[in-house]
């Protein structure tokens, strides 16, 4: 507001503002001094600084909303004798956010936000906390803090909210805090991008050629709702790593157990990424370090005859490749050159595709057949193209015709 002064001597002016009512008190401020030159103007600026919203009311003669201002009044008593009177009416509109908190998480990593809480009244009000997401309800999205909490008047507070998503993607939400006595607030708003975690579980399988090991993989369920993991979802390069059982469900907030099996073939080390691609609970990964050693144990077989008798028995083996082949079959004395008291039946053996991780059953039959009359020992040797070697001893006691 323009006052102009119109005698020939400075006027030193003490406005007086007022309110409507002591509900809204405070809300417009000015200087308690204001000085017009003489024969010159001032200016008087009045603050409108309002901490509740205004009210809403239906309009005469209509069903639409308007507002019902906070009033009040601004009083200037000139040195003329004079006054001027001025009617303060100010519309507050709903807050506007505090701030956008946007940030970088990793997926079911836990990460904690810290945001301050103003409190703009005198005394201390008691505030409720509470979150808004946009877009779909999404189960592996967990947000937590506390529900309530006091602020004292005219002072701030800090508030924890933690945060953790089993997903990558971009997370939106708004948290708001409403003083439970007035119905006003404050919010902020998040956006938060969600990252994949690159972190690698290692699993070490180490076994004898042949025989199988296994690791167990546990899967919680931080959600409320059931969640199915079946091997389909199992991505894993190598075709001789097994897991079991075929599905899971895993009920709320509980854990389940997978078994990964490997049986190596041949004696190696490698290494291979397995990967877990689940809808609700997100994405898993290992890297398997897989090495295969030689066997602890060797298969024998033992025969018994008199001299000019023979006996045959079957070296049964299984075949574990997932491909068909043959083995070139061959028997060798073990104690050095000379005759050899055992003999294959055939020359090779075929074995076919073995579709399951259980494998094939195959057989090769050993005649023993002496030439002289006390022990003897021997050799079955089986190989494959793709390297895949077996072994027997073979073990002869013959006797006088």
């Amino acid at each position: 507001m323009t006052i102009q002064n119109t005698e020939d001597k400075e006027w030193a002016i003490n406005p007086t503002i007022s309110t409507a009512s002591d509900s809204c008190k405070g809300y417009f401020t000015g200087r308690s001094t204001l000085i017009v030159p003489a024969k010159g103007s001032a200016k008087f600026e009045v603050d409108y600084l309002p901490k509740t919203m205004t009210k809403k009311t239906k309009a005469e003669d209509s069903d639409e909303l308007e507002d019902v201002p906070h009033q009040g009044s601004l009083f200037f008593p000139l040195p003329n004798g004079t006054a001027l009177l001025y009617n303060l009416k100010g519309i507050a509109t709903e807050p506007e956010r505090e701030d956008l908190i946007t940030e970088t998480v990793v997926a079911k990593k836990q990460k904690n936000f810290i945001v301050a809480v103003k409190n703009w009244a005198k005394q201390t009000q008691r505030f409720s906390a509470n979150w808004e997401v946009e877009g779909a309800q999404d189960s592996g999205l967990f947000i937590r803090g506390s529900d309530t909490f006091d602020v004292a008047g005219e002072s701030h507070r800090d508030y924890k909210l933690n945060f953790m998503a089993l997903r990558a993607g971009v997370q939106k939400f708004k948290l708001t805090f409403k003083a439970k006595d007035s119905g006003e607030y404050v919010f902020y708003q998040f956006q938060i991008t969600v990252e994949e975690n690159k972190e690698v579980e290692e699993i070490e399988l180490v076994s004898p050629i042949r025989e199988s090991i296994s690791h167990g993989i546990v899967f919680e369920n931080p959600t409320s709702e059931d969640v199915v993991i079946n091997r389909s979802q199992f991505v894993v390069a190598n075709e001789y790593v097994e897991i079991t059982p075929e599905e899971q469900t895993i009920k709320a907030r509980e854990a389940r157990e997978f078994q990964v099996s490997f049986r190596p073939l041949m004696i190696s080390e490698s290494q291979s990424d397995l990967t877990v691609k689940n809808p609700v609970l997100g994405d898993y990964k290992y890297k398997l370090l897989l090495k295969g050693i030689a066997p602890t144990s060797q298969r024998s077989l033992a025969f018994k005859c008199a001299l000019g008798q023979d006996q045959m028995q079957a070296f049964r083996f299984t075949h574990f490749l997932k491909k068909q082949t043959n083995y070139a079959v061959k028997v060798e004395r073990a104690d050095g050159l000379g005759q050899v008291d055992f003999k294959a039946e055939v020359a090779q053996v075929p074995a076919p595709i073995a579709e399951t991780y259980k494998g094939v059953d195959v057989q090769v039959n050993v005649k023993y057949e002496p030439f002289t009359i006390g022990d003897s020992r021997g050799v079955l040797k089986l190989t494959s193209p793709e390297g895949m070697e077996y072994s027997c001893l073979l073990f002869g006691k013959s006797s006088a015709p």
